[in-house]
C-alpha cells in the first residue's frame, strides 16, 4: 500500500510545530527559572503554590498591620517621654519657687511658665499618629482631652488584630496617664501650683509637688506597659516576616526549575528543533511529489 506524499508532509510539519512548541516551553523555563509557570504544568504542585502564596499575601497584611501598631507606639512612647521632661521642669520650678529667697514678683513670673507647660502637656496628651488620637483609647477619633483637662476618650485602649487570633493594645488610654480616677490629676495639679504661685501661696506650692511626682509616675507606668506592647509587636513582626519568607520557599520548592536541568532541557530541545527544521528543508514541494 502507497503511503500518501501529503502524510509526509503533515508528520514533518506536525513534528516541525511540536519542536518548536517544545523549544518555547524549555527556553521559558530556561530564562524565567520556573518549572510550573501554569497550572497544567503540574497541578499539584500549581495549588499548592497557589496556596503558599496565599499564606504569605496574609502574612504581608498582618505586617503592615504591625508596622501601623508599632509607628503608634513609638508616637505615644515619644510623646510620653516629653510629658516626663515638662512635669520635671514644673518639679524644678516648685522647688525653686518654694523657697524663702523668692518674692510674689518672681512667683507670678514662674506661674506663666506653669502655664505654658500645662498646655503643653495637654497638647502631648492630645498627640496623633496617622490621623488617630493614640490617648483616646476605642474613641481615637475624638481629642483625648479638652480645653479644662477632662477626658473625652474611652476608657480602653484600642485593640488593633496582627496576627491570626493575635490583637495587640494600640498605647494606653490617656484616663490612666493623666488623670485616672484614684490617682494623680497632672491637669488640675499644674493648674494648682499655677494658682498657689499667682497668689503666693508658699505651702501650696510645696504641696504641689507631691501632685508632680505622683504624674510622673504614672507617665512611667504607661512607658512600661507601652513597652510590652512594644515586645508584642516585634514578636508578632518576627512571626509574620518568617511566614512570608516560608511561603516564598515553599513556593521556590514547588516551581522553580533546577538551572543546569532546565538550560540541559533547552540545548536538546534546540537540537530536536534544528532537525525537525532540516528533515522539513530536505521534503521537496508536495505537489511536485504528487505528480511524480
Amino acid at each position: 500500500m502507497r503511503i500518501p506524499d501529503s502524510l509526509f508532509f503533515t508528520r514533518a510539519r506536525a513534528q516541525l510545530e511540536g519542536s518548536r512548541s517544545a523549544f518555547a516551553e524549555a527556553q521559558s523555563r530556561a530564562l524565567t527559572g520556573k518549572r510550573v509557570q501554569k497550572p497544567s504544568d503540574d497541578p499539584l504542585a500549581a495549588a499548592q503554590a497557589q496556596r503558599a502564596s496565599f499564606r504569605g499575601k496574609r502574612a504581608e497584611g498582618h505586617e503592615r498591620t504591625v508596622n501601623v501598631a508599632l509607628a503608634a507606639l513609638h508616637v505615644a512612647d515619644d510623646a510620653l517621654q516629653h510629658v516626663s521632661e515638662a512635669l520635671e521642669r514644673a518639679r524644678q520650678l516648685a522647688l525653686q519657687a518654694a523657697t524663702d529667697t523668692q518674692n510674689a514678683d518672681n512667683r507670678a513670673a514662674v506661674a506663666e511658665e506653669i502655664s505654658q507647660i500645662r498646655e503643653q502637656v495637654r497638647s502631648l496628651a492630645n498627640t496623633r499618629a496617622g490621623g488617630r488620637y493614640v490617648f483616646s483609647g476605642y474613641s481615637d477619633g475624638t481629642e483625648a482631652f479638652d480645653p479644662t483637662g477632662a477626658y473625652q476618650g474611652h476608657p480602653e485602649a484600642a485593640q488593633l488584630r496582627v496576627a491570626p487570633g493575635v490583637s495587640l493594645a494600640m498605647g494606653v488610654p490617656g484616663d490612666q496617664i493623666f488623670a485616672p480616677p484614684a490617682g494623680a490629676d497632672a491637669f488640675a495639679t499644674l493648674e494648682a501650683l499655677e494658682t498657689a504661685l499667682r497668689t503666693n501661696d508658699v505651702t501650696g506650692i510645696r504641696g504641689a509637688v507631691d501632685g508632680i511626682d505622683a504624674s510622673a509616675k504614672q507617665v512611667v507606668d504607661a512607658r512600661a506597659e507601652l513597652g510590652g506592647s512594644f515586645e508584642s509587636a516585634e514578636t508578632a513582626l518576627s512571626v509574620v516576616q518568617r511566614i512570608q519568607d516560608q511561603s516564598v520557599a515553599e513556593q521556590s520548592k514547588l516551581t522553580d526549575a533546577d538551572a543546569i536541568g532546565a538550560f540541559s532541557d533547552l540545548a536538546r530541545a534546540q537540537q530536536a528543533l534544528e532537525a525537525a527544521v532540516q528533515i522539513a528543508a530536505n521534503l521537496p514541494p508536495a505537489g511536485l511529489l504528487e505528480r511524480s
